[in-house]
């Protein structure tokens, strides 16, 4: 059975080191590398003895967290400029307020406005796919923090009293 690492690696069937990781001032998503190249340009010389698929996927949560404690050493950028150097795919991971500000967003039309829960216009990521015939949009805006709790509940089996009474209770 497939289990989600303790980590946080996206995937039950991935390992590291597949993920995301948190850097002195940012993140960075790491997608494809071997360990040994990554050993030699985090010197982490006991990372190479992950470089079986097999070790690195059963102990990819130990994986992870070499990794995740040597990034956390320097700037995002800096670590990207490394990795460059031996073509590990990687990136920067963006804020919402980096994506609000980055021209190419702005250029290529990705954020819409939507009303808000009072009526407010929110800018929110739109559609970032787009087809020809069948335009997308966004239709609505974001929901109100516990706006759905009733409608979830009730999809997996909670009865209207039951509800009321976690409602009543203070649960919900």
């Amino acid at each position: 059975r497939w289990q989600r690492s303790e980590a946080g690696i996206a995937g039950a069937w991935l390992s590291a080191p597949f993920g995301v990781y948190r850097t002195a001032d940012g993140h960075i998503a790491i997608a494809m590398a071997s360990l040994s190249v990554l050993a030699e340009l985090l010197d982490l010389p006991e990372l190479a003895t992950y470089d079986d698929e097999d070790r690195a996927y059963r102990e990819r949560d130990e994986v992870y967290r070499m990794i995740q404690g040597r990034l956390l050493e320097r700037r995002a950028n800096d670590w990207l400029g490394v990795l460059a150097t031996r073509d590990v795919w990687c990136a920067p991971v963006a804020s919402f307020e980096d994506i609000v500000r980055d021209p190419q967003v702005e250029h290529d039309g990705l954020l819409t406005t939507v009303d808000g829960p009072n009526g407010e216009p929110v800018r929110v990521v739109g559609m970032p796919v787009r087809f020809s015939a069948t335009p997308g949009t966004v239709r609505s805006g974001p929901p109100r923090v516990g706006e759905h709790t009733d409608e979830v509940l009730a999809s997996i089996g909670f009865s209207e009293e039951e509800i009321r009474s976690m409602r009543e209770d203070g649960a919900v």
